[in-house]
Order: C-alpha cells, then sequence, then structure tokens
C-alpha cells in the first residue's frame, strides 16, 4: 500500500515515470526511533538507476512530500542532463549536488542528535583534563575527529577550537585537584568553560528531536546554503510546527566532496 502511494506521489509530479526498486523505513536517531519518512531507489525508463529518494508522508496535512534535502527539481535536472554521467557510474548530474549537500547534512544532525540524546558528551563537547604540570585543560581529539568524520572543514574545525581559548587559559591557573571539586554552574561560567550547558550545532539549552532539509541554495562563492528547521518533539515534527531553523554553508574541496564550512544557529 505505501509502495503504490510513493509511487502516485512521483507519477504526479514528474513527467517520466520512475520505477521504485527500492524501499526502505527512515528512523529518528533518538531513543524513541520514530519513523520519519522512507529512502527510495528509482529507476527510469532505460534502467538507470537514480541516487536514493526520500519522502514522507505528513499525518497532520495527510499529504506526502519530499525530506533530507529531496527535491523535484534534481528529477527534472536529470531529465535535462540524461545523456551526462559521473565517470560512467550510474549517478546523474545537475543537481545531484544537492543529493551529496543533503546526505553531508543529514549525516551530521542524525548522529549529533543521537549523541546528545544519549548526553554523550565527550563525543560532542571537549573533554576536562588534567594537563602534564597537575593544572587543567581541554582536549579535543575525541571531538575533533568526529567533527572531521562528519565532514567539517578545516578551517570550521580550527575555529571551533579557537573559540575555546578563554577557557583554556583560565583553566591554565586551576589546579585539577580544585576543579574536580566544581560543582557551581557560577564557578563554569566566570572561567567561559560553560560551553556544556548549551548545545553548539543546534543552539539554545533544550534538546533537538529531529530536523529537515528546508532549502538547498547555491552561493556566490561556489558553495551552498543550507537551511534546516528543528524539531523539539515527535507532535512538533509531525506537525511541521517550528522556527526554529538554523543556516549551514558547505564547501568544496576537491571534485564533489562537500564540507560543512559554518553552521549559524542564531
Amino acid at each position: 500500500m505505501v509502495k503504490s502511494d510513493i509511487q502516485n506521489f512521483l507519477d504526479d509530479n514528474t513527467k517520466q515515470h520512475y520505477t521504485i526498486k527500492n524501499i526502505k523505513v527512515e528512523y529518528s536517531p533518538d531513543l524513541f526511533h520514530q519513523a520519519t519518512g522512507y529512502s527510495i531507489d528509482l529507476s527510469d525508463d532505460r534502467k538507470i538507476k537514480l541516487e536514493p529518494f526520500y519522502v514522507t508522508f505528513n499525518e497532520y496535512k495527510k499529504q506526502w512530500s519530499t525530506y533530507r534535502g529531496s527535491s523535484f527539481d534534481d528529477i527534472k535536472q536529470y531529465q535535462l542532463h540524461t545523456s551526462r554521467y559521473d565517470d560512467g557510474m550510474d549517478k546523474y548530474t545537475g543537481n545531484y549536488d544537492h543529493q551529496l549537500i543533503g546526505d553531508v547534512v543529514s549525516k551530521f544532525y542524525d548522529w549529533y542528535i543521537d549523541q546528545t540524546n544519549k548526553g554523550k558528551q565527550s563525543a560532542y563537547y571537549p573533554s576536562f583534563a588534567k594537563s602534564v604540570n597537575g593544572m587543567t585543560t581541554l582536549t579535543f581529539s575525541q571531538y575533533v575527529d568526529n567533527l572531521r568524520k562528519y565532514s567539517f572543514s578545516d578551517s570550521l574545525i580550527n575555529q571551533e577550537i579557537n573559540s575555546y581559548q578563554d577557557c583554556l587559559n583560565h583553566l591554565s591557573n586551576v589546579q585539577y585537584s580544585h576543579f574536580v571539586e566544581w560543582t557551581d554552574l557560577d564557578q563554569f561560567e566566570e572561567s567561559n568553560c560553560d560551553f556544556n550547558n548549551t548545545y553548539r550545532w543546534t543552539g539554545g539549552q533544550e534538546p533537538v528531536f529531529a530536523i529537515k532539509i528546508d532549502s538547498i541554495i547555491s552561493n556566490k562563492n561556489g558553495g551552498y546554503e543550507v537551511t534546516i528547521y528543528q524539531y523539539s518533539s515527535l507532535s512538533e515534527f509531525n506537525k511541521e510546527t517550528t522556527n526554529n531553523s538554523v543556516k549551514i554553508n558547505l564547501v568544496s574541496y576537491e571534485f564533489r566532496k562537500w564540507l560543512i564550512n559554518s553552521i549559524n544557529t542564531k
């Protein structure tokens, strides 16, 4: 039933018939593990396979829509460029970059939301540690490894590390044996080390349940700006009732290798 409904949705929005070759349920990365939509593999009349396409059903509006960066504009671009492929691979050109960029953003936030909901702070923040001279410092290795794994640019990683400099300066004057006795938030705030009081890449002090990509727009620098909407609950996600948006800029350092270069949560 779901497959036929999705097929009708595709047929209503495309001039050319596309066959659903495979369909898979997508789930939210949080503890609730709720189904959010479907990823579908499509092929055209010539059996040429398109990259995975994402659709979701809005129970509140009772209608299907695309999400996670998928757009019917991608299929329109494919129709305009059906004779062009990347290195002989079965991937369409045109707005194929939209799919790549959507995947980069979605994979990062799937991981980040999962980690924040599980409270694994050492994965998404630097960690307090004892320095060789017995004072206090921050270690960034696990945090930076994760940012690099999820496609952060070196420029953004360096900028992120530098943002903790005031905290590091204060910690360098605090004996680690004294630091472990800190229990008051004021102590962290006075040292500019209260970074774990907010969610760095979603903003605010409340956890995020899920995100949806609203738009992917090219900019004058040859990169793209992605706008996402954030949802704090399943009810808000299903009703799409949020004004909480984040803008992400991506750049390419080599052919179709997209990196997150800035995230503006304000």
